[in-house]
């Protein structure tokens, strides 16, 4: 058994969920599907400073959470779940992505499926990784 939605969103990063809070208030159902935690890169990022609104800068996990709490408190459901499969569905004049353990019927699908950070492999990488740029300050 399927479950209809007008969009599902694969990745909770900020921009999965910017994409399912823009879909929400324009009245479509909505699910965002998210294979390991809601936020992305951002989560792990010590000082966000490059996003509006924050002259100061915030940290990742605060500006993850006050992203995925807006969009919740909106109506978005999150899934932690992985989509592993994307496939035309002619019959619902759409798509089905298919998860472990269900399949979503949907009209519209929007990858926002992030980035990941590769390392170099570099002596003395480890140390700067993550929170680096606090590190290279006091250098």
């Amino acid at each position: 058994m399927t479950e209809p939605y007008d969009v599902v969103v694969i990745g909770a990063g900020p921009a999965g969920m910017t994409a399912g809070l823009y879909a929400v208030r324009y009245g479509l159902s909505t699910v965002v599907l998210e294979r390991q935690f809601p936020g992305g890169q951002a989560t792990i990022t010590d000082l966000v400073d490059n996003y509006p609104g924050f002259p100061g800068g915030i940290a990742g996990p605060e500006l993850t959470e006050k992203m995925q709490s807006q969009v919740k408190a909106l109506g978005v459901e999150i899934r932690l779940e992985q989509a592993v499969a994307v496939e035309a569905n002619p019959r619902a004049k759409g798509w089905t992505v298919r998860t472990p353990s269900t399949s979503l019927d949907t009209r519209t699908v929007i990858v926002a499926s992030g980035a990941r950070p590769r390392k170099l492999g570099v002596p003395g990488e480890e140390r700067f990784w993550g929170p680096g740029h606090l590190l290279l300050r006091h250098l």
